[in-house]
């Protein structure tokens, strides 16, 4: 956890440095908004926090990895198609990209987490203030993410002024 919690903040100074640069009048320094991006990060944030606080509550043997496959799944093509359109929009686009693959790394993490614990003999379930320790550092890539976004749509709407 304590990397992805460095990535975080790695992520969260990326943005704030961004966002200097988002400010700066007259140089386009990072991308346009994407209000597709925008949209489909939201809605990832979403599906993947009422997963976790879901998996807060479970029990076995919904706890288990094995219930959880397909979301898994949904999610790393869900990022990976983040990805892959946040490196088309361009080279200025590279602080989003960065952040999509710090989100990556930090689903990936979660999940090996929660196959260890339920490949375990006995299985068991994700402890609770584990999932949550995750879900913070998983949401502040979120927020970085976001943040960034909506930056670059309030500096849209001043440049359109």
């Amino acid at each position: 956890m304590r990397m992805r919690l460095t990535g975080a903040l790695r992520a969260a100074w990326g943005v704030a440095s961004a966002l200097a640069l988002v400010s700066c009048a007259g140089i386009r320094l990072v991308s346009d908004y994407d209000v597709t991006t925008d949209q489909q990060v939201t809605a990832l944030q979403r599906a993947v926090d009422d997963t976790l606080v879901a998996l807060k509550g479970a029990t076995a043997p919904g706890c288990f990895y094995v219930s959880h496959v397909q979301f898994y799944q949904t999610t790393r093509s869900a990022v990976q198609s983040l990805r892959l359109r946040n490196e088309a929009r361009g080279p200025k686009n590279t602080q989003t990209t960065s952040e999509l693959g710090e989100l990556s790394t930090a689903l990936q993490a979660f999940e090996q987490l929660h196959q260890n614990a339920s490949g375990g003999t006995p299985p068991a379930c994700m402890a609770a203030d584990r999932i949550e320790l995750d879900r913070s550092g998983i949401n502040a890539i979120f927020r970085a993410i976001l943040t960034l976004e909506l930056a670059k749509k309030r500096n849209d709407a001043t440049a359109s002024h």
